[in-house]
């Protein structure tokens, strides 16, 4: 995800974990308002994987995802929810997908430039529907549609 204001990625993490993810990376965007020093995204790192130990726990996971560093490159088809619009989910997703790399913008969402950038990286626009969303609800929408599409919701 954007990286979001004050503590908002805690409960990204933890929610997105019991959903099923395997990694999480958070991004600095043009609109991103948190922009932390190189000590502060390391105990930031720190403290993420710890809540995403303790929710992998919670949920029964067998698997703790990786909180990555802010740098890190995406795996896997690339899609980016764009409140200007995209496709929907159901058209870019196919029931066996292996692995799929979601981003989600900060408060405010990505500005055009972002996203043309990341359409020469390979990633595709997506929509969540008509409303926009707010940055921690965004990525819980987008999960929840994906385990659905890919059998692991039922």
């Amino acid at each position: 995800p954007g990286m979001p204001k004050a503590d908002k990625l805690e409960p990204i993490t933890q929610k997105a974990v019991e959903l099923g993810v395997t990694k999480i990376v958070p991004v600095l965007t043009s609109r991103s308002v948190s922009r932390p020093d190189a000590k502060s995204v390391s105990k930031k790192q720190e403290r993420l994987q710890r809540i995403a130990l303790e929710a992998a726990k919670q949920s029964g996971r067998g698997i703790i995802p990786e909180i990555g560093k802010m740098t890190e490159t995406a795996p896997g088809k690339k899609i980016l929810f764009y409140e200007g619009g995209g496709e929907a989910l159901g058209a870019l997703v196919s029931p066996n997908e292996a692995e799929v790399s979601v981003f989600i913008g900060p408060e405010g969402g990505f500005d055009a430039a972002e996203v043309q950038l990341a359409k020469q990286y390979g990633a595709t626009p997506a929509t969540l529907g008509p409303r926009i969303l707010r940055t921690e609800t965004a990525p819980l929408a987008a999960l929840s549609v994906l385990m659905y599409i890919t059998g692991n919701m039922q």
